[in-house]
């Protein structure tokens, strides 16, 4: 990733877009797991940026992280939660299994994706679970994406032909769907003025505070809301899979 675009990246973790992510983290979790855990689980958080997906995980159990980028693991050393930081890139050997494996706009980093899904795969327990998010729709790819690293984004088909036959697809469906019409505006736009710009690589600004911020979160949270397991949504910015090991 750009090094301005991480650093901005970090400066949005508590942004509308991040909050929302979370909620939806918190909210397909509770469909599948008991309402009351017998035991902490094991969590791992492939990609865990500066630790924005934490404070849920933590929620459920014990997390380990994996995290590549020198920012995001001096963020994460300072986080109560964390027991144990991988500084690698997947796939690489680790004998561990998880009960919850989380990958959050990750996989779109991976050149070699299904590889690096199958990794994760593997080092689920029986029963456990994966879920993840990915930027939705190639057509919208921009400067912004490179500038974040991203070697694609995803249809619904395309991501699911990444798991498995044998892995359970608990749910599956585009989200920020609400905002889309917008989004889809606003990157246009911003697009545009990259034409004319200096600087060719640049990430897309994020309201992380004020008004917009604060508009943008309540109807990113209302999107969430909304979902439940058998939402199928047609379209949105990012796709989202909760997957099980049978």
């Amino acid at each position: 990733m750009d090094r301005e675009a991480y650093i901005r990246y970090s400066e949005e973790s508590d942004s509308w877009l991040h909050r929302g992510r979370r909620e939806l983290i918190k909210r397909a979790l509770s469909w599948f797991l008991p309402s009351e855990l017998s035991s902490p689980l094991e969590i791992l958080d492939v990609g865990a940026g500066v630790g924005q997906n934490i404070q849920v995980f933590k929620s459920f159990g014990v997390v380990d992280a994996i995290e590549i980028d020198p920012i995001g693991i001096e963020k994460l050393k300072k986080l109560d939660g964390v027991r144990d930081i991988f500084e690698c890139n997947v796939p690489f050997e680790l004998s561990r299994t998880y009960d919850i494996i989380g990958a959050f706009d990750v996989i779109e980093h991976i050149k070699e994706d299904k590889e690096a899904v199958h990794w994760i795969l593997e080092r689920l327990r029986p029963g456990g679970i994966f879920i993840a998010t990915v930027p939705a729709f190639q057509w919208l790819f921009s400067s912004h994406d490179r500038a974040l690293g991203h070697y694609r984004r995803y249809s619904a088909a395309e991501f699911n032909a990444l798991i498995p036959k044998e892995y359970a697809l608990l749910s599956a469906s585009y989200f920020n769907s609400l905002l889309f019409p917008a989004a889809v505006l606003t990157r246009a736009i911003w697009q545009f003025k990259q034409l004319f710009s200096s600087r060719k690589l640049e990430k897309q600004h994020v309201p992380h505070d004020g008004w917009l911020n604060t508009i943008l979160n309540r109807i990113l949270q209302l999107d969430v809301s909304t979902m439940k397991p058998s939402s199928n949504r047609w379209f949105g910015l990012s796709y989202f899979v909760c997957v099980r090991k049978v």
